[in-house]
């Protein structure tokens, strides 16, 4: 059961909840929280692509929290999860998710691929003043059942970008 912690995220359920109302045939597909960096239009203000930049770049990145849990997908991947919707004539309420991470995880992998990470600072202060209410995970598989596959990970995408 959805659980909005923002305004944008009440304003996002008043929506679904008219289209069902509404639209017999609708189909809603709930993203996480989009990465991936493009030639096109760069987004760094994108959790994981700020991070991956700031590890190029050897810049200092203040966090402010490491283990909120978030849901994370590949924005190719959205596009792919949009197109095999429609595709597919699937209809109903769907979580487009890949992994739920936290920080503290993202960061282990880019160790792990042997990158520094030495300019984060972890900022208890700061978190604790200001409590980021998005800690939570989402089930994608009710899509992933109907045959989608993602086709990226955030490891294989530390791994490719850096």
């Amino acid at each position: 059961m959805p659980n909005p912690t923002s305004h944008y995220a009440e304003s996002k359920l008043e929506i679904e909840n008219l289209l069902r109302n509404t639209v017999p045939n609708h189909t809603i597909l709930r993203f996480g929280t989009a990465y991936g960096l493009s030639d096109i239009v760069p987004r760094n203000d994108l959790l994981i692509n700020a991070i991956i930049q700031s590890v190029r770049t050897k810049r200092e990145f203040d966090i402010y929290s490491l283990y909120n849990m978030r849901p994370y997908i590949h924005f190719k991947d959205i596009a792919r999860g949009i197109m095999f919707a429609l595709k597919n004539s699937i209809t109903g309420t769907y979580n487009l998710s890949v992994e739920n991470m936290n920080i503290s995880d993202l960061l282990s992998i880019i160790t792990e691929a042997g990158h520094d990470t030495s300019m984060f600072n972890v900022n208890a202060t700061l978190a604790a003043f200001n409590e980021d209410k998005r800690h939570y995970s989402t089930d994608s598989s009710a899509f992933m059942n109907l045959g989608f596959k993602p086709e990226h990970t955030i490891k294989n995408t530390v791994r490719v970008e850096l």
